[in-house]
């Protein structure tokens, strides 16, 4: 907790020392910080593309291997297609899913 104490109050001081430079200078270190501030914008891009590239790359082998194992249709399908042997009124199919 007094870590934290500390902290804001070297933002406090930081912000006090900011706000009293002339208007012109707080200008330069406005100017100063927009690399950082487009670097910053542009690796959050990055980040997305990469994230998109990687499901580009994942979704069609998961797609292929789904059918291959699952055998073409969705697990709805597969479970919708199942017929009760017994033919009893008075019994119901409980569907389960095993999650590993």
């Amino acid at each position: 907790m007094f870590q934290y104490v500390q902290y804001v109050g070297q933002y406090a001081g930081v912000r006090r020392d900011f706000s009293s430079l002339p208007n012109w200078a707080r200008f330069l270190v406005t100017i100063a910080a927009i690399p950082a501030v487009v670097l910053a914008i542009l690796s959050l891009l990055v980040l997305l593309v990469s994230i998109l590239a990687l499901l580009l790359l994942t979704v069609p082998v998961y797609k292929v291997l789904r059918t291959f194992c699952v055998g073409g249709g969705s697990q709805e399908d597969v479970s919708a297609n199942v017929v009760d042997p017994s033919g009893s009124p008075g019994r119901r199919q409980v569907d389960s899913k095993v999650i590993e």
